[in-house]
């Protein structure tokens, strides 16, 4: 039975994060990541979020709490420079992914792309479920972990990733003995290699996190990368087809898992203890449910659209994933810093109603430019980019930069039910979000292709008011200050669907920018936050705070 303390404790990392994130660019969604290279994260600004004088991090006590950072220069000040930190991160990392894809998508077309992003799908589901919801509970739980409780994790954590590695296999001996074998199953078999290091360097990665030590973690992710991309690139342009990005993932996930450890500066140790694995299991039955739910919705593309479309449909729908997600890096970012803030807030709710309302707001600024803009130029940089045989991108991408602005929304409503440990309302949304997704797609596909899946996609969005009415419980939830910027940001994503000149109309709603006083306001105050933190300042002192709101 763990102590509860009277101060405000912290937690980290929202569900996409941890170690079974995305692999940007190589990844449909769902594979590795969370903090983790390729898989998704942030370049470095100018300035530093973490503390200086070699410090790395905010200095803590023997407890582990934060003390000397975080009252010198208050939470919301760590938090926006870790933010911003992290945000730079991921923006510069849109250069390299999205030329990493580029030409591995050129190189091997949609059909290698597919067997590909099937294969991923598959061993995502596997990985998200051997993680147990041990990362999360890592980095968010109030107290902080003994060295003793990491290495039970990790323990925990390799055996479990043994028993996912054993049941794929199963799984795809039995398939392969009763029925053809999908094209897919080669490039599985290999990926299965990959789960101990996907997973196993969860407890290396919350150390580092829950220090908010995201500079170590930026560089891991850059070096995650290059290994990536410096593994896939060569392959794909040498004509190894699906091979090239199934051994660059293999190989990106080894380099995370020993430079995980290095940044961390602690070997893992095998370990056991009945109690801590209990404790551990007992938060992993919600979480772990929840990501497995999630990855099931993975499968919905090889499985529906593979089935009526082709292994070339599932290129399409990867491909299409990728680059809105790339594109919506902050989704992460946010992930990834909203327990940790919000959960050392999460007993005053003024500040934390302050933080979420902020937090929302800021997301749809920095993503609805990002993926409305490229919505706009899609039509004729898709095909001058990744070639003409890639152009039915073109009609999907809406939809899913849409639905992915859409959960932008939700995700820190859901931090907040994390950090409350209220799982059962996200198992709830996710568990509908799968059989939205998935009847849709069965009853669209067949008719309107991959755009059929498209629509399901938004339409699977719909389960995230569960969320947010579970949240509002907690505390109040005000749309007010999000809402205008997601009405300016939607209408453009669309831009390319409609002829010419009507698809002029759908950029009207950018006028509300220059319209609604409280829009200006925000996007100043942002603007000067954003500046405040490359020229090394505290942004928390902008709006005359004390340096100790949210």
């Amino acid at each position: 039975m763990r102590r509860r303390r009277a101060t405000d404790r912290g937690k980290a990392d929202g569900p996409g994060a941890g170690c079974v994130g995305e692999a940007e660019g190589l990844v449909p969604t769902g594979a590795k990541g969370g903090g983790s290279g390729p898989g998704g994260s942030p370049g470095s600004p100018a300035s530093d979020p973490e503390p200086p004088a070699g410090s790395d991090g905010p200095s803590a006590s023997a407890d582990g709490e934060t003390t000397g950072s975080e009252r010198r220069h208050g939470l919301r000040a760590l938090s926006l420079r870790g933010g911003f930190y992290l945000m730079g991160r991921e923006g510069s990392g849109i250069i390299v992914r999205l030329v990493g894809v580029l030409l591995i998508t050129r190189a091997i077309g949609p059909y290698n792309y597919g067997i590909y992003a099937a294969a991923v799908a598959f061993v995502t589901l596997l990985a998200s479920v051997a993680q147990l919801g041990i990362d999360v509970r890592l980095i968010s739980d109030s107290e902080q972990p003994s060295d003793r409780a990491y290495n039970v994790a990790f323990t925990l954590l390799l055996v479990a990733s043994g028993l996912a590695v054993g049941i794929g296999a199963g799984g795809a001996f039995v398939v392969t003995s009763v029925s053809h074998a999908p094209t897919y199953v080669p490039a599985f078999l290999v990926l299965l290699l990959s789960i101990p290091l996907n997973i196993c360097w969860a407890p290396a990665q919350a150390r580092i996190e829950r220090k908010f030590r995201y500079r170590r973690m930026a560089y891991l992710e850059l070096g995650g990368d290059i290994a990536l991309y410096g593994t896939s690139v060569p392959l794909a342009l040498a004509g190894f087809g699906y091979w090239a990005p199934t051994m660059g993932f293999v190989v990106w996930q080894g380099f995370l898992f020993v430079g995980s450890i290095v940044a961390a500066g602690v070997a893992p140790r095998l370990a056991w203890d009945r109690d801590e694995v209990r404790r551990l299991l007992h938060f992993g039955r919600g979480y772990g449910l929840t990501a497995a739910i999630i990855n099931l919705g993975g499968l919905v593309n090889p499985l529906v659209v593979g089935h009526f479309v082709g292994p070339a449909g599932v290129g399409y729908v990867a491909l299409g994933q990728r680059l809105a997600s790339t594109l919506a890096f902050m989704n992460r970012a946010v992930g990834r810093l909203a327990l940790v803030a919000l959960g050392r807030v999460q007993n005053d709710l003024v500040r934390l109603s302050r933080g979420v309302e902020e937090t929302m707001a800021l997301q749809v600024v920095a993503l609805g430019p990002l993926l409305s803009g490229f919505a706009v130029v899609s039509s004729f940089a898709v095909p001058a980019l990744f070639g003409h045989k890639w152009t039915p991108v073109v009609d999907l991408y809406p939809y899913l930069a849409f639905g992915d602005l859409l959960m932008a929304v939700f995700l820190v409503p859901q931090a907040v039910l994390y950090a409350k440990g209220r799982n059962g309302a996200v198992v709830a949304k996710q568990a509908l979000n799968l059989l939205v997704l998935a009847v849709g797609a069965l009853w669209l596909v067949p008719t309107l292709g991959i755009t059929g899946y498209g629509i399901a996609f938004v339409a699977s969005s719909i389960p995230f008011i569960i969320v947010y009415l579970a949240a509002s419980r907690i505390v109040p939830i005000r749309y007010s200050r999000t809402g205008p910027w997601l009405l300016a940001f939607s209408p453009p994503m669309f831009f390319a669907l409609p002829p010419w000149p009507w698809r002029l109309f759908l950029l009207a709603p950018l006028a509300l920018i220059g319209i609604v006083p409280r829009m200006r306001r925000d996007l100043q105050l942002y603007a000067r936050m954003a500046w405040t933190m490359l020229r090394g300042g505290h942004p928390a002192l902008l709006d005359g705070g004390t340096g100790d709101q949210p």
